[in-house]
């Protein structure tokens, strides 16, 4: 029980308990998740009403282009309803969009995971990252994923999804994976920041940072001409340490110099 002052001359007892507390936000949380639910399921509705399948004439007659929000075999949908969508749900048309493609590619493309939100198992967010994931795939690749997702929709996380896609592609179009492949890898490129040392940034006056990424080729070549130089360094009698004659040797691979010979052996 907890008392509450309003003014002065007012007071108002609250009965308030924890138990009741947690009840409420669990019945606003499961009021949201319907809400949820019944967005996307209109969202699917929205688009049957409005695509190229139902639409009456060609779509040149429409004075509108067709957008095709879902992945491959997805029906397209009419660019006016997305408009109109995304004003009914107060979202920008961008965000409104999103939200209808990843409707339509969980009602057409995934269906085993859609019967799950029909269920009211799958929260509409987990839904909606693998709608996401998938779009990119071909019919077969989506179907196989949709079998393996599914039974888990309400828990996959996206490192495990991710390798789900991956596998897919591989499986049933190689080449996509490939190229997936390609664009992952960092580009090559070398970084010297001069103004480090100009400005002091870094507390390091007269240093400055550095980063390359290179073919493999390339990197084994220079990191072994540095560590070359680095242990002729040490053996010619510099003092620094490793780390130190690394970076030396670095600068002096780009001037071209070599070091001094080591100092001769004592008794020879």
């Amino acid at each position: 029980m907890r008392m509450l002052q309003i003014d002065n001359d007012e007071t108002v007892t609250l009965e308030l308990s924890a138990s009741s507390v947690l009840g409420r936000v669990r019945s606003a949380k499961q009021t949201a998740e319907r809400a949820d639910r019944d967005v996307l399921f209109a969202c699917v509705d929205w688009a049957a009403i409005h695509s190229s399948d139902t639409l009456i004439g060609p779509a040149d007659s429409w004075h509108e282009q067709e957008l095709p929000l879902g992945g491959e075999g997805a029906p397209c949908v009419a660019e006016f309803a997305v408009t109109e969508l995304a004003a009914a749900l107060g979202m920008t048309t961008r965000a409104g969009r999103a939200f209808l493609a990843d409707a339509v590619e969980l009602r057409y493309r995934l269906p085993q995971t859609y019967a799950r939100i029909v269920a009211g198992e799958v929260l509409v967010w987990r839904a909606r990252r693998i709608a996401q994931a998938t779009r990119p795939l071909s019919p077969e690749a989506t179907r196989w994923v949709d079998r393996q997702v599914a039974p888990y929709a309400d828990s996959v996380g996206t490192t495990h999804l991710d390798r789900l896609v991956q596998q897919a592609l591989v499986t049933f179009d190689p080449d996509a994976a490939e190229e997936r492949r390609l664009a992952r890898l960092p580009s090559k490129g070398v970084d010297i920041r001069l103004g480090d040392a100009a400005t002091g940034l870094n507390g390091l006056d007269g240093l400055v940072f550095l980063e390359a990424a290179l073919d493999h080729a390339d990197a084994t070549a220079l990191e072994e001409a540095v560590a070359d130089l680095a242990e002729q360094l040490r053996q010619g009698g510099v003092p620094d340490t490793l780390d130190e004659r690394r970076a030396t040797a670095l600068g002096m691979l780009a001037r071209g110099e070599t070091p001094l010979p080591a100092p001769p052996t004592l008794g020879k």
